[in-house]
């Protein structure tokens, strides 16, 4: 037997294999190796169908794919008279690529090529056949069945569905073969490629757990197939109604004649765009029905579009039946010209509607001419395309494109008084995104003079929700027709379409146009300007304020007080003081003044100082930000509240100066002091100002005080200077430092901890600032008591820094180009300080403790040779009571020891 690996996808080659008795029934000998679940299935199929039931045997034909999809297989079966044993069988079988198969290669031919087995020749099949280029084929048989049979059989197998068919044989029916053949034949190629069909079957077949489609049983073995339902069998009666109406459908006509060799249009269709059709067997229903349908198409065009439904439902996949999709649209596009004005639109929206299916995806690509048809037919009946967009809930875009040209060009205005009135919003915004001069041509009245209120309504419903890309080109055209911002809706509308080039022009607009500037016009100015701040100030300072609005606009819009002043200054100066004055109020109102520096707040009081704005409720927020020195010299003794909260805030501020000099002077405690302070934060908190006024009075004493006073002083003020000014803290850290570095002591350094301490997480740049730059102070001062200040900051600045060396040993085996480490340079920094210093030896171990490094501290203090620096320390915790701690240090040094 021939081993070579068969190749299934040889168009001029054909591999065989015969099976008969030997050991059993097994393999004799074949052209090609197959694959283990291949030839199982070849093998049992090609034993003898069943048990004989008659002592007479007919050599039968067998018709199946193999279950790996790679060949089909034509199998004649006949039997062994050789064989020692009875009921054994010689098989021949055919096995055809697939790509041959379904290539249309006649059954009918193939079928003449397997002949009788001779056991003496067996290597002739070892071989694989070579096709001719084309098979001889002999004269069919006559059929012995009846015409109604034939009937009966494509009733149940191609109408009905039946699987299996089951046709049983009488008189020795000798056209079993025929039938199968041609029916191979008639299939389409996914039909084709499971069709599976014997001639003489004695009991069912089965392909894996699938049947046999056909099957042909003698009268004998019919018992056999109780289990198949008695719709399934082939009958030249039709008692059953469904049968007898199936016999009489189009679809048994065009099967009967192919299976009696006649020839017939789905025939040749088949052979077309077979190829495209799906396995199942009502693709031919459809396929038939598809070319009725063509026919009606003669005498009604709209027969087309059912033609077309019907091939996107037998090809719904847009790379299946291209040729035959793109042919029936062509045909029904021809047919539109036979249609009235009225009846081509429709029938074009219909064809589009098709058209823009998943199925037609491809089939689009090579259809063009459908956009100037439908331009055409709209221009001939524009009233027909607005009806039409009107009464469908999604129109095809051709038609809408359409449509908008038709209505753009048109020189009746009552036609687009007639499309605002009948097209709903959402038609509405398509017509625009084809055609945005629509929008201005809308709101014109028949003398191109007037807007109409209903016109100005009905396109501020079709602008909204479009995409910004179409409302930026109506925006520009909006604004060639003024008055269409007579509508405050429609006003907010075209402004929020503006881009960030068109913010000069929104701004104008108040001054540009004679309207009065709505609640939504002025929303959706404000909306615009607020995204680019610094512009819309811009435009302010180079084109000044004109009216109310522009007061309105530009208090609103302009956030930053220089640029504020500037135009108010400018305004003053073109003689425009009291709109200068009211946008400087305004401004007011809406809380500028928190915003404002000591200068600012000057300025503005000199500014509406020479207008008639100035009040008391602008006055206030502009005094309690001011240092005390000049809120107590404002000239504002004209205004009550103004001059009874100057009087007020002149007291509260001799009040914390006189409890600043009670503290410094020793006369109230720090505890107090710092009470003191909390309790008047709580019911009036301290500004900015005050708490810099504190901070002053405390520094400036310092020079007269001891060292740990000035330091306390800070302390007691630290929550409230952490709230109000967090920024000042690292400054006046280092003038503290300064003005007492010759003083400092241990209550100082506790202090200068409570101090930075306050600084909240959130701050975490200050915070992180003040904690290295305490770090870095303290380390000037080597003989004063200040390792309190390296517990709080050596754990701050030690997280910070890298974790590890970054090494690259593989380039650099030596070292030589390492990064260092920054953690370990920092941390003998730190020891080396302590050693050298007179700082308690204790807080060197609180801040290795608070860093995690204790264990690397001792052992870098024994290789340094200070291990009588550790005893120390040892001695001072426990003297401290941190007698836990000493455990822990004089655990490492035993550790280090070894």
């Amino acid at each position: 037997m021939g081993t070579q690996r068969g190749d299934m996808t040889s168009k001029k080659m054909l591999h065989q294999a015969v099976h008969g008795y030997a050991r059993g029934h097994e393999l004799l000998a074949a052209s090609c190796k197959l694959d283990l679940v291949d030839a199982d299935e070849m093998l049992r199929i090609s034993d003898l169908s069943g048990s004989p039931v008659s002592s007479t045997f007919t050599p039968y034909l067998t018709l199946y794919p193999l279950p790996s999809g790679t060949g089909y297989c034509l199998a004649r079966t006949w039997l062994d008279p050789d064989a020692t044993r009875d009921g054994c069988v010689l098989t021949h079988t055919l096995i055809i690529p697939m790509d041959l198969w379904l290539s249309g290669i006649s059954a009918t031919q193939l079928s003449q090529i397997a002949r009788f087995p001779n056991r003496s020749s067996l290597d002739h099949y070892a071989v694989p056949l070579t096709l001719a280029d084309e098979l001889s084929v002999s004269e069919p048989k006559p059929y012995e069945s009846t015409g109604q049979e034939i009937q009966d059989f494509a009733a149940r197998f191609f109408v009905l569905d039946r699987t299996p068919v089951i046709w049983p044989i009488s008189n020795g029916m000798q056209d079993c073969e025929t039938v199968s053949l041609r029916t191979a034949d008639f299939l389409w190629p996914s039909a084709r490629a499971r069709f599976a069909a014997c001639t003489y079957a004695l009991q069912p077949r089965y392909l894996a757990e699938r049947p046999f489609e056909l099957m042909f049983v003698p009268l004998g073995a019919m018992g056999r197939f109780s289990a198949i339902p008695e719709a399934n069998i082939v009958s030249s009666a039709a008692a059953d109604p469904k049968i007898a109406e199936a016999r009489s459908s189009a679809v048994v006509e065009v099967v009967t004649q192919s299976l009696l060799g006649e020839g017939n249009l789905v025939w040749e269709m088949l052979r077309q765009f077979g190829k495209d059709l799906p396995p199942d067997r009502d693709a031919l229903m459809r396929l038939v029905r598809i070319v009725e349908l063509e026919r009606q198409a003669e005498r009604n065009p709209k027969a087309y579009l059912a033609a077309l439904d019907l091939w996107m439902a037998l090809a719904p996949s847009p790379e299946m039946a291209v040729d035959s999709k793109i042919s029936c649209f062509n045909k029904a596009m021809a047919a539109a010209q036979s249609l009235d004005s009225a009846a081509i639109v429709e029938y074009l929206s219909s064809l589009a509607q098709r058209l823009r299916r998943p199925s037609m995806q491809a089939a689009r690509k090579a259809i063009r001419r459908l956009s100037p048809e439908m331009e055409a037919a709209t221009r001939q009946d524009p009233v027909a395309a607005v009806d039409l967009l009107s009464s469908l809930k999604s129109p095809p875009a051709v038609l809408i494109s359409a449509a908008s040209h038709a209505l753009l060009e048109t020189d009746k205005p009552s036609l687009m008084d007639y499309a605002l009135k009948a097209v709903g919003p959402a038609i509405g915004r398509k017509l625009l995104t084809y055609s945005p001069a629509l929008a201005p041509k809308a709101v014109r009245n028949r003398d191109d003079a007037v807007v109409t209120p209903e016109a100005l309504d009905k396109l501020n419903g079709w602008l909204t929700k479009l995409s910004p890309r179409v409302r930026r080109n109506l925006f520009r055209l909006l604004l060639q027709h003024p008055a269409i911002l007579a509508n405050d809706e429609l006003a907010a509308t075209t402004i929020d379409a503006a881009t960030a080039d068109d913010l000069y022009t929104v701004l104008a607009l108040p001054r540009n146009t004679h309207w009065t500037l709505g609640p939504d016009a002025a929303r959706a100015i404000l909306g615009r300007a607020h995204q680019d701040r610094n512009r819309a100030a811009l435009y302010y300072s180079e084109h000044g304020i004109e009216g109310a609005s522009d007061v309105m606009l530009c208090a609103d819009i302009v956030c930053e007080p220089s640029q504020m002043l500037s135009i108010v200054e400018a305004g003053m100066g073109a003689s425009k003081v009291e709109l200068a004055g009211m946008l400087l109020s305004r401004a007011l109102k809406l809380g500028m003044a928190k915003d404002l520096s000591t200068d600012q707040r000057l300025r503005t009081f000199s500014l509406l100082a020479s207008t008639d704005q100035l009040t008391d409720e602008l006055l206030l927020p502009l005094i309690q930000g001011l240092p005390s020195e000049l809120a107590l010299d404002l000239p504002i003794d004209a205004f009550a509240k103004a001059g009874a909260t100057r009087a007020a805030f002149a007291a509260r501020i001799k009040a914390f100066e006189a409890a600043v000099s009670r503290h410094l002077t020793g006369q109230m405690p720090v505890d107090t002091f710092g009470n003191w302070i909390a309790e008047r934060d709580r019911s009036q908190q301290f500004t900015k100002p005050e708490v810099n006024g504190l901070t002053k009075s405390i520094l400036a004493a310092a020079a007269k005080r001891p060292s740990a006073a000035t330091w306390q002083g800070l302390a007691g003020i630290s929550a409230i200077l952490a709230r109000a000014d967090p920024q000042s803290i690292p400054g006046t850290v280092r003038e503290a430092f300064e003005k007492t570095r010759t003083k400092l002591d241990l209550p100082s350094a506790i202090a200068w901890v409570q101090l930075i301490g306050k600084i909240e997480t959130r701050h975490r740049q200050v915070r992180f600032e003040s904690y290295v730059l305490s770090l870095r102070l303290a380390s000037l001062e080597p003989r004063k008591p200040l390792g309190a200040i390296a517990v709080e900051c050596f754990p701050i600045f030690y997280e910070a820094l890298p974790s590890a060396r970054q090494s690259y040993r593989i380039l650099d085996p030596f070292g030589l180009f390492d990064e260092p480490d920054r953690r370990k340079d920092a941390r003998h920094d730190l020891i080396a300080h302590f050693l050298a210093s007179e700082w308690d030896p204790a807080d060197l171990a609180l801040t290795a403790r608070r860093t995690g490094i204790v264990r690397k501290t001792v052992e870098r203090i024994i290789k340094v040779g200070q291990r009588k620096y550790l005893d120390r320390m040892i001695g001072r915790l426990k003297t401290r009571g941190q007698n836990d701690l000493a455990r822990d240090v004089s655990e490492a040094a035993r550790e280090a020891e070894r």
